[in-house]
């Protein structure tokens, strides 16, 4: 009985050596569903179809795609560096002769030589170009001084204000606000501007006497393209020998040199008849 026993337990040892669990095979073909688990290591091809769910982190590095998206991205992207302008460019070449109210001809010398902020407002009375842009060099504080190659990226703060200040219609028409002689004021000069504004008033200033005419303190009164007015004195085409009116003037001689009846300097006829000409000034 016992010789059985031990026969018996060598029988099953073999058999159980025997049942030995084979190795798994690798098929050609994918398997019809997916495995209930992923797969430890990454497959050398990619898919053929995209996955059911989205990956839950996204890629370490991005995609190095030269070709754009089908469709815009939903948020626009941002540019660090702001983009610079070119400047334009500015002809600072001053222009040839130009001839002035009186007929004679001018240079850009003549308006650089003294009150170059009245004269740079003037225009040649035959073209009506402005001085201005005849003799820009003079005139265009953009090419009065050198500019710096570059632009500063912050504006300068100078304590030191300029030495006179732009020179505009609306300070060409000032009057002299503190201006009084013998009680009359500007006001009062305005009344009857043409009769008033050539009186001469004499005053006293550091030891000497100043001799000027009342449209020196009060241009706004006596400056007819200032106050948009016509004159109402009789005046004479330099051409003709007949005087007139403003009023009977006309457009086609608003460009044309005219004296007073009294006579005295030649003066543009746009600039005494500014109301009829539509040459008053922009003092808004």
């Amino acid at each position: 009985m016992r010789i059985s026993n031990i026969i018996l337990a060598f029988a099953l040892t073999v058999a159980s050596a025997a049942a030995v669990t084979p190795a798994p095979s690798i098929s050609s073909y994918p398997s019809g569903s997916p495995s209930g688990n992923p797969s430890s290591t990454p497959t050398d091809s990619p898919s053929d179809n995209p996955s059911s769910t989205p990956t839950a982190s996204p890629t370490a590095a991005p995609s190095t795609s030269k070709d754009p998206s089908p469709s815009p991205s939903d948020v626009p992207t941002v540019s660090m560096a702001p983009t610079v302008s070119e400047a334009p460019t500015i002809d600072c070449t001053n222009g040839g002769p130009f001839t002035v109210a009186s007929g004679r001809k001018r240079t850009c010398e003549w308006v650089a030589s003294d009150k170059t902020d009245v004269r740079c407002l003037k225009s040649d009375y035959l073209t009506g170009e402005p001085v201005a842009e005849i003799c820009p060099v003079v005139c265009n504080s953009e090419c009065t001084g050198e500019r710096s190659a570059s632009p500063t990226m912050a504006p300068t703060n100078s304590f030191e204000p300029s030495f006179s200040p732009t020179l505009t219609p609306a300070n060409l028409c000032k009057n002299r606000p503190r201006f009084k002689f013998q009680g009359k004021d500007c006001d009062w000069v305005a009344i009857k501007p043409d009769a008033r504004c050539n009186k001469k008033v004499k005053k006293r200033k550091k030891k000497k006497t100043i001799k000027k005419k009342f449209k020196f303190f009060c241009p706004g009164a006596c400056n007819p393209r200032c106050s948009c007015r016509n004159s109402k004195k009789d005046i004479k085409l330099k051409d003709k020998t007949k005087t007139t009116k403003c009023f009977k003037v006309g457009l086609k001689n608003c460009d044309k040199l005219m004296t007073f009846r009294d006579g005295g300097k030649f003066h543009l006829v746009s600039d005494v008849c500014a109301k009829e000409c539509g040459t008053c000034f922009d003092l808004s």
